[in-house]
This record gives C-alpha cells, structure tokens and sequence, in this order.
C-alpha cells in the first residue's frame, strides 16, 4: 500500500543503537532549534541515552518529552482508528494550545514489534499514518538494519525483512544522513 504525500511521514534506517542514537538526536536538535515540540518513543532502557544530549532548557521548558508508542497501540488495540484519531486529535489540540505550530515524533520500532504481532503492527502503523495526514505532527519510525545482517539480532522477529520492505512503502520519505529521499 502507497499512502499520500499529504503524509508528513519518512523511515530511518540505522545499524545499531549509536547509530540510531546519532541520528536521532541530531533530528531532535533540529526540531528544537526550529522551536518545535519534539517527542521520542524509545525501549526504557534507552530513553536516558537520548536525553542526555539535548541542552536542559529543552527539557524544562517541556519542548521535548517522551512519548509512548506503546500506549497508542493499546489504544488502537482498544478503540481501533476512532481511538487512534480521538487521540492523536487531543495532541495537535494540546500542542496548538501550547503555542507550538509544528510538532516531531520519532519512534524506535523494534522495541514495539517485538511485543505485537508483525502484520497487526503494519496495520497499527497504517493507520497511524492516515490519521497524521494534513496534521502538523511529522513522525519518523525508526527502524534497525542489523537484524537482516545478523541472525534473531536482539529477539527481532526472523522475518523483520518481509516487515522492511513492508513499511517502506508506507513513508513519503527515507532519511539518508542529512538528506530526505522521495
């Protein structure tokens, strides 16, 4: 499925958590320099490392501040889209409230497919990007390369590539380093 361009939506790819800690952080200092609000769903273990690189004032003002993935699944798990939407709708409430015009969440995928069913998470993340449509909440997932290069890498499901090439046609874009690709 080719979602639209309306979807402000792109794919990381990294290989290994300092990658993906590199990558996401400069993302983040991005946003917050732009003077975006800046969410990050990350596995517990790692949400520590990531904050740890963004200046104090960020995170006092409440510019950046964790978000979690998880919850939103149970959600669409629980409600399915309307819960998704009803949601997803408070947040670009709050966030207008709170004066922000623009908003930025990236998502580590892997500690969140690991506790769903593949397929019922490729639906979840389908949705999820329809509902984003037109809003002004971008969303970056995250995903690991390392299981395709080694073996039942960390738990991921052995058929974390059929989820790759999956998802890749989800995202309006892939980011490379610095640069986004259509």
């Amino acid at each position: 499925m080719i979602l639209s361009k309306d979807i402000d939506s792109s794919i990381s790819l990294y290989y290994g958590k300092e990658h993906f800690l590199v990558k996401t952080v400069n993302y983040l200092l991005e946003g917050l320099e732009e003077g975006e609000k800046c969410f990050y769903s990350v596995a517990n273990s790692f949400e520590k490392r990531v904050i740890k690189f963004i200046d104090n004032d960020y995170i006092e003002s409440k510019q950046i501040e964790f978000f979690s993935m998880k919850d939103l699944i149970d959600i669409y798990k629980l409600k399915g889209t309307i819960g998704l939407k009803g949601r997803i709708s408070s947040l670009a409430e709050t966030l207008s409230q709170d004066g922000y015009c623009k908003c930025r969440l990236i998502a580590e995928v892997g500690h969140l497919i690991k506790d769903i069913d593949n397929e019922k998470y490729l639906n979840f993340e389908i949705e999820l990007l329809k509902t984003l449509t037109k809003s002004n909440i971008s969303l970056v997932c995250a995903y690991d390369v390392s299981p395709i290069f080694e073996e039942d890498y960390e738990g991921q499901p052995s058929n974390f590539k059929n989820i790759l090439n999956k998802t890749l046609s989800n995202h309006s874009y892939i980011l490379e380093g610095e640069k986004v690709i259509n």
